[in-house]
């Protein structure tokens, strides 16, 4: 990952990129502008008490610690999501002889114009940023931490669509931060389905710059177990099935192809973090035949599954 690497023994061994501008997002009316974005690798650590002027995000992938807000403490453990707002002054550390990892990201927030005020998402991130809770744990589909790591993998493998990727990430991650985050019986309407996902599908209002198949690229990521066909993909972002597929020519792809590496990145990433079995991850991801899942894996990374589970140790 680009970005530095901090040198003080003292403190957490993290990767930071500054100004990671592709994370920034457009939620109603609202405006956030991605500072930083980093991770802090498992680890034993903790780092000194502080305060800022943004809004601060932090996944625990794995481990637990405690998340400190002045003198009240939050335990924190894998799938914890933690909110620090402007101004809270607060500290995290792993557990006393335990490691911790994090994903952490920070944004500027402003309002700007009033045609949309009082839009729902409008009013959704209003009820986020005046919420008192400082933590919640992810949904049970592990939405947000999903989000996470495919940022971090956006950013680490750059590969064709990397910047549109994330930023889609972005977006529907504070969409699903927010959302966990507004507390139960706010006036807001609920989604038609079920899951944090359900209510960006819903809502069918992304940021204006936001091309077509940055639109489709979202919606596989977040859809990739499902039978998918490229007539639902049209229907969603409200194009036809020849122009969707004019505009994926020009990215170098196909549908076929995005929704088969949506669900191979997601596989390879089981087998790095998982103990499921190479069926179960199959059928976990999408593919309905094992011989298949096996051959596109072997394709696109080389090896077989358990081959490139072994190499990696796990």
């Amino acid at each position: 990952m680009d970005g530095e690497k901090s040198r003080n023994p003292e403190a957490a061994q993290f990767y930071l990129v500054a100004d990671p501008e592709m994370l920034d997002a457009t939620i109603g009316n609202f405006t956030f502008a991605a500072r930083w974005w980093g991770v802090v690798p498992t680890q034993v650590w903790a780092n000194d008490r502080h305060a800022h002027a943004d809004i601060e995000i932090a996944y625990v992938f794995e481990g637990e610690g405690e998340m400190h807000f002045g003198e009240r403490i939050i335990p924190v453990d894998k799938g914890t999501i933690v909110v620090a707002m402007p101004g809270d002054e607060h500290r995290m550390k792993s557990a006393k002889g335990r490691s911790m990892g994090i994903y952490f990201v920070s944004y500027s927030a402003s309002l700007g114009g009033e045609s949309s005020a009082n839009d729902d998402l409008t009013r959704l991130v209003r009820q986020f940023l005046s919420s008192a809770e400082r933590a919640r744990k992810d949904g049970p589909e592990g939405d947000v931490g999903y989000l996470f790591e495919t940022i971090r993998r956006s950013m680490e493998g750059r590969f064709p669509g990397w910047k549109g990727t994330a930023s889609s990430a972005s977006r529907a991650m504070l969409l699903t931060v927010a959302r966990l985050f507004v507390p139960l019986g706010s006036p807001l309407p609920e989604p038609q389905k079920q899951g944090a996902w359900a209510w960006v599908n819903w809502s069918g209002q992304l940021a204006r710059e936001e091309s077509v198949v940055e639109r489709v690229i979202t919606w596989v990521i977040s859809r990739h177990r499902e039978e998918l066909r490229i007539e639902d993909a049209a229907k969603f972002t409200g194009t036809s099935v020849r122009k969707l597929q004019r505009e994926l020519e020009k990215r170098g792809f196909s549908f076929r192809s995005l929704l088969h590496n949506a669900r191979l990145d997601q596989s390879r990433h089981l087998l790095m973090t998982t103990g499921l079995s190479v069926e179960e991850i199959s059928r976990h991801v999408g593919f309905a035949r094992l011989s298949y899942f096996s051959r596109m894996f072997k394709d696109k990374y080389g090896f077989s599954p358990l081959k490139y589970r072994s190499m990696r140790g796990n």
